[in-house]
């Protein structure tokens, strides 16, 4: 107990700690619950302790807004019980949004993770910092510029237009200009400008007041730059508003410029968005403007100086003060070479006095003899002793006292006697050798950017892949200050062979390049960049395994071209030996290396385009469409092989190049030529119905599509067009008609002959009842017979409306077609007259087909009485059969059918034949030629019917006078035949069951009911399929069989049936059904999982079927 006061203090320590800290701390448990969180983490989205601490941390307002999702949140904490884990994010709270650099680390207890610490430190500033980096990178490249131009400047007016063309070259800039003050206004006249804006100089030059105030401002107030952030809420410039809003100019920037230290104008800069100076951009103005006040400075000192010069030759003892004095080192040499002056600024920069280098010659005390560079100064300050006006200016280095070398730009005079003996020479110096270094990297980043600028135009020239990658190559070897071999190649990367292949080299070895040709990824230096994707820049090394051997002392720059994340070749470079590590050539190379990737990703793309453009142009050619496209002068640039095979008739190669005029005749000329003139004034695009003349001569119905094609700035540049024969169409279209016309028909066929079976299956009933009740050979069983004779012949009726609607019993089976006709050609030539020869030329293989045997014999007795009745002068009627594969163009053609395997029926006479129109119409249900009562106009109506429903089709050609070939396709299958057990035993037709009789039509429930009951059974009824579920629920246990109807009102009999199976799934069900099997399908009714019989149903066979299945 005595040590808890201190415990507390050092918990009181940690909490103030942790609380004072800057950066985000929460404690979390081995759950992810939070434990502890500190003020700044709960100040980042305004909450207290007690609202967060127990939640789970995934569940806290720090991730309500944030880039990360909760999942991946929890699976970081789970990962971070085993270690360290560390991730950046965006937090969004309120209005602001921070980034948070967060880490999750285990905190060990006693061998154990006892908690997670969760620390997150913000690095929105670093971000945003980042971002601006990058902005003023540019700004500097542009102050690097100017000061190029600076540094160059000898005639001060173009100096002050290159550097307003430079600011205008800035992004957003529309306008800058210089100009100096007036002495007699005090106004600022403008002496060079630059910009898109450059008509806005103009407009001021009418504002001369509001212009001139704006800038005036800027040489007051301490001659600090004024800036306007909106230059449109401005009062002085209201009067402007308008100039400034034509031209774009929305804020303005004015500095001032020196000459010597005084205000002599300023530098002026529009730019076309509000708030552009914020920010680094304003510093690196101004910097650009002191830089222009230094060169005005140093321009008028030039001038100054020149002028001193003239003076002191004029009267050199007036000024020796101001010499000794001078800022600048001054020297005097004799003929001879010793130094007989140096003043105080010499001795200022040299560290020298004047007592240790006066009589001693210059090359043992301020002149090496020779340059770092080499160059031999000795022999040139001979040359100057011996020739003075040759070399009055000269630029080298000179040595101090404790051995550092300065760059001294030195202007010499020679000093003569009146006899003109040269008697001394006269030298001025300034020291310019942080100007030099300056002047170096300005020039060394001028040269980088003609470089990059020389690799981009070589990337945007036409040039094939090995002329641009020479080119390119040659640019960077001729660069001195690279301290490049002249030598180097550039390997393009085949990915799918993993290894780089020589595509373009300059001065290699024949040795290397027979070795080089290709490199496997891995393999030699340049196949290791490619794997690693990472750049090689060193000293050559016995180690580097190299294909080629090593060829002598050199460094090795081996960078790899990447594009996106693809590698897409690698460049290959020699250094000098010996040379030194220079970041700013890295970089340099780095980027070259980048538009090398840019170039040729470009030429592979162009060459994938050109690619792509001929498979496009091969696809348009096997496009059925005519297909065209024409320029703004009508002239055909391109046309598939349809338009100029079908509609033109020429090959493709006559037909571009030329317009309709060349290849079409005069009218037809005309009609294209007013047509595509009217949708290029229209501009978009025009789909119409017309007739074209084709090649052959015809004229065809078609859909033409016109549209124009347009520029980004909605400029037409051409007209491309589409023809649609729709002949094929139309006539479809009139197929469809004609079958819709007897669809409906067949529509309201099975619905009359489903009512009708109704009333039959009543009729049926109710006389078997009355004929069982009638004496045997009575008056009354007679007229009985009579009535059920009636009724079969009407059920017959019925059965041939619903062939025609395709509604009828059909009970398909596998059998061979050749048995069909064989079975039925006794009858065949009993009903064709002797006057005509019959025979049949049948296919040797078995054409299995699945189908009704009974509806395929009606079909042929149809087809074959109908060819019969159409030969009245006898003659040659064939019957065929055989095999056939249908294709798509035949279903588009006859539409029926899907592409497969069919086999074909051929009825083919020698007839009077047909006319279009009536083989139009010979399909319509009671339609005939024959006389009447001759025919019913129902057999190939019929016929039609009992094709379709097989899904099949009939395919009729005829000519008037010569004959009709009648063909019969359907389709072939598989299966054989197989054979039915024949029923042996006799069943009874009666017994004394139970049964439950559900049937929505009253007359054939009850006669149902009375037929059942006549015979011994026990009856319940009910008039629909929910009535009949009630029923057999109270009666379950007694009911031995169900007859249920299958289509009723409220619930049909399948789904009384689903649930009365649930109750005893053994249950014995009929189903009774006036619609058939096509109409149970079109209700999602399959026959096969059901016991149906199909009305008119007979008593005998009703009851025969209850006795079949109560006995099994």
């Amino acid at each position: 107990m005595k040590h808890q006061p201190g415990r507390r203090g050092s918990e009181k320590r940690y909490q103030a700690l942790f609380n004072s800290t800057f950066q985000l701390v929460f404690t979390l448990d081995l759950q992810g619950r939070l434990t502890d969180v500190n003020r700044t983490a709960l100040g980042l989205v305004g909450c207290s302790a007690e609202e967060v601490i127990g939640l789970p941390f995934v569940e806290t307002p720090w991730w309500e807004r944030a880039d990360l999702s909760r999942q991946r949140l929890a699976e970081l904490i789970a990962a971070a019980r085993g270690e360290f884990v560390r991730f950046d994010i965006c937090i969004r709270h309120r209005t602001s949004e921070r980034c948070i650099d967060f880490s999750i680390k285990p905190i060990f207890v006693d061998d154990g993770v006892d908690f997670l610490l969760v620390e997150g430190r913000d690095i929105t500033d670093y971000e945003a910092a980042a971002r601006k980096n990058i902005q003023l990178k540019n700004l500097y490249d542009t102050l690097s510029r100017i000061n190029a131009t600076i540094l160059h400047a000898r005639d001060e007016e173009l100096l002050l237009q290159q550097i307003c063309d430079i600011a205008a070259s800035l992004e957003e800039v529309r306008l800058a200009w210089i100009g100096f003050v007036e002495p007699l206004d005090n106004r600022v006249r403008p002496v060079a400008w630059a910009g898109e804006a450059l008509a806005a100089i103009q407009d001021f030059s009418l504002h001369p007041v509001e212009a001139c105030d704006v800038g005036g401002n800027a040489l007051q107030a301490d001659s600090r730059p004024m800036v306007i952030d909106d230059l449109g809420e401005e009062n002085v410039l209201r009067p402007l508003h308008d100039i400034l809003t034509e031209r774009q100019l929305r804020s303005l920037a004015a500095f001032p410029l020196f000459r010597d230290g005084e205000p002599c104008g300023l530098f002026v800069v529009y730019a076309s968005l509000s708030c552009y100076f914020r920010g680094g951009r304003l510093g690196l103005f101004e910097e650009l403007a002191a830089n222009t006040s230094f060169a005005l400075g140093n321009l008028a000192r030039e001038r100054k100086r020149l002028a001193a010069e003239r003076a002191l030759r004029e009267s050199e003892t007036r000024y020796r003060d101001l010499v000794e004095n001078a800022r600048s080192i001054i020297t005097r040499v004799s003929p001879t070479g010793e130094i007989t002056y140096f003043n105080r600024y010499a001795e200022e920069i040299f560290g020298f006095d004047r007592e240790e280098v006066l009589d001693r010659p210059l090359w043992e005390t301020i002149l090496p003899e020779v340059e770092e560079c080499g160059r031999n100064l000795r022999s040139m300050i001979e040359g100057i002793l011996h020739s003075p006006d040759d070399y009055q200016h000269n630029v080298n280095q000179n040595v101090c006292r404790d051995g550092r070398r300065l760059w001294i730009a030195w202007h010499n005079r020679g000093m003569r006697d009146d006899q003109g003996r040269l008697v001394e020479i006269l030298s001025i110096g300034h020291d310019i050798t942080e100007q030099r270094r300056q002047a170096e990297l300005i020039e060394r980043k001028a040269s980088e950017e003609e470089l990059r600028g020389n690799l981009l135009r070589l990337v945007l020239e036409p040039l094939t892949m090995e002329k641009f990658l020479k080119q390119g190559l040659r640019l960077i070897l001729d660069t001195p200050w690279l301290g490049l071999i002249q030598r180097g190649g550039v390997f393009l990367a085949d990915a799918a062979a993993e290894q780089l292949q020589l595509e373009a080299e300059v001065n290699l070895p024949r040795r290397q390049v027979e070795a080089c040709r290709t490199v496997p990824f891995g393999t030699c230096l340049c196949g290791r960049v490619a794997m690693q994707m990472r750049p090689f820049i060193g000293e050559n090394n016995p180690d580097i395994d190299l294909r080629a051997g090593h060829l002598g002392l050199h460094g090795h720059c081996v960078l790899p071209l990447v594009s996106g994340k693809e590698l897409v070749g690698v460049l290959c470079l020699y250094t000098v030996p010996g040379q030194e590590s220079d970041g700013q050539i890295r970089r340099l190379l780095e980027s070259v290396a980048d538009i090398f990737a840019v170039g040729i990703s470009r030429r592979q793309a162009e060459a994938a385009l050109r690619k792509q453009e001929t498979l496009l142009r091969r696809l348009i050619d096997t496009i059925p469409l005519p297909i065209f496209y024409k320029d703004t002068d009508l002239v055909f640039q391109e046309c598939n092989d349809a338009f100029a095979r079908e509609v033109i008739g020429l090959p493709k190669e006559q037909i571009v190049g030329r317009n309709m005029y060349d290849i079409a005749p005069l009218d037809l000329a005309r009609l294209y030529e007013d047509a595509d003139r009217d949708v290029l004034r229209s501009g978009g695009s025009q789909v119409y119905q017309t007739e074209v003349r084709y090649a052959d001569g015809s004229r065809r119905s078609v859909l033409l599509h016109r549209a124009v094609l347009t520029r980004d700035d909605g400029t037409p540049f051409g007209i491309v067009g589409a023809i649609l024969d729709l002949s094929e169409h139309e006539r479809l279209e009139e197929q469809l008609r004609h079958a819709q016309k007897v669809e409906a028909l067949g529509t309201l066929t099975g619905g009359v002959a489903h009512d009708f079976n109704n009333f039959l299956t009543a009729i049926m009933g109710y006389a078997s009842i009355l004929k069982l009740k009638s004496p045997p050979a009575s008056e009354q069983e007679q007229i009985v017979d009579q009535i059920l004779q009636t009724t079969e012949r009407a059920s017959k009726l019925t059965y041939s409306l619903l062939a025609y609607s395709r509604r009828q019993v059909s009970r398909p089976m596998p059998l061979d077609i050749n048995q069909v006709v064989c079975g039925l050609e006794k009858m065949l030539r009993r009903i064709i007259p002797e006057t005509i020869e019959f025979a049949t030329s049948l296919c040797e293989s078995p054409l299995m087909v699945l189908a009704d045997v009974s509806q395929l014999e009606q079909v042929l007795m149809n087809l074959v009485t109908n060819a019969r009745d159409a030969m009245p002068s006898g003659g040659p009627l064939r019957i065929e059969t055989g095999m056939t594969e249908v294709d798509e163009s035949f279903v588009r053609q006859h539409g029926f059918g899907v592409p497969g395997p069919y086999v074909y029926l051929r009825v083919v006479d020698t007839g009077e034949g047909m006319s279009r129109e009536v083989m139009e119409r010979i399909f319509d249900p009671f339609f005939t030629t024959k006389q009447v009562g001759k025919g019913t106009g129902l057999g190939l109506s019929v016929s039609y019917g009992i094709v379709r429903q097989h899904r099949g089709g009939i395919v009729v050609e005829s000519e008037q006078g010569g004959g009709s070939v009648f063909t019969v396709y359907l389709p072939r299958t598989e299966r054989m035949p197989g054979t039915d057990d024949p029923t042996v035993s006799h069943l009874a037709i009666g017994g004394s069951e139970l049964l439950l009789v559900v049937e929505d039509d009253p007359a054939v429930r009850q006669v149902t009911r009375s037929v059942l009951e006549e015979v011994g059974y026990r009856v319940l009824t009910a008039s629909d399929g929910e009535e009949g579920l009630n029923v057999y629920r109270q009666n379950a246990d007694r009911i031995a069989m169900v007859l249920t109807d299958i289509i009723m009102p409220r619930k049909t009999g399948l789904e009384m049936y689903e649930e009365i199976r649930r109750i005893d799934s053994s249950v014995r069900t009929i189903f009774f059904s006036g619609y058939t099997f096509d109409a149970l399908e079109d209700h999602g009714i399959d026959q096969s999982q059901l016991d149906i019989i199909f009305k008119p149903v007979t008593p005998m066979e009703m009851l025969n079927r209850i006795r079949e299945l109560l006995d099994a």
